[in-house]
């Protein structure tokens, strides 16, 4: 919704999770146009976005795709000419083992399977896709900050707040996942943007 607000974009959002889908149009409503923002389901392994773009940004998503060539090929083919690719994802230290330690635990019990590489292996595969790829920042300092911030909010909140029992084991294992994502960074795990 930030980019049809600021810059009087059309945007069209995918997402995988269906609880997500489900409740992002009551989050933009107090956009002056929030029909300027669609949303559609969204499969990676069924990568179709049914027409090209100017921009794609996505978050912390692409570690989820065990074919990243067939993925980089996909978002070549969606972006119009000098179309732009800004992502953040987790990739994998050069010299990190993904079986073991708070890397492993993390890789586990991720919602959805990573499939960590190195960021070498991305930027060879975004070329050979005929990406240009200008800059790789590591982001994992901001991203841990970020976390921390996030989670210090939410006990903050919780303290104050009776949740139902559903809610709680949510909440629960929300703070459990962001927990082990916080220690895989501390084990190989990094956080890079890429455009």
């Amino acid at each position: 919704g930030h980019a049809a607000e600021r810059y009087g974009t059309y945007v069209d959002a995918y997402e995988q999770s269906e609880l997500l889908l489900a409740e992002a149009p009551s989050r933009i409503q107090d956009l002056p146009d929030p029909k300027r923002v669609q949303f559609h389901a969204f499969d990676l392994d069924r990568f179709d976005l049914g027409r090209r773009h100017e921009f794609c940004i996505a978050l912390n998503l692409f570690y989820t795709v065990a074919d990243k060539d067939q993925l980089w090929q996909a978002l070549a083919a969606i972006l119009k000419d000098r179309g732009q690719l800004v992502f953040t994802d987790f990739v994998l230290a050069a010299d990190a083992d993904i079986q073991t330690g708070a890397l492993g635990a993390w890789s586990r019990t991720e919602r959805l399977e990573p499939h960590l590489v190195p960021i070498s292996e991305i930027e060879k595969g975004l070329a050979s896709a005929g990406f240009d790829v200008r800059t790789v920042e590591d982001m994992s300092a901001p991203y841990r900050r970020q976390t921390k911030l996030g989670l210090s909010r939410l006990h903050d909140h919780l303290t104050n707040t009776d949740l139902e029992a559903e809610a709680k084991s949510i909440v629960t294992d929300e703070i459990a996942l962001l927990t082990r994502r916080l220690m895989a960074l501390e084990d190989g795990l990094h956080v890079k943007r890429v455009h």
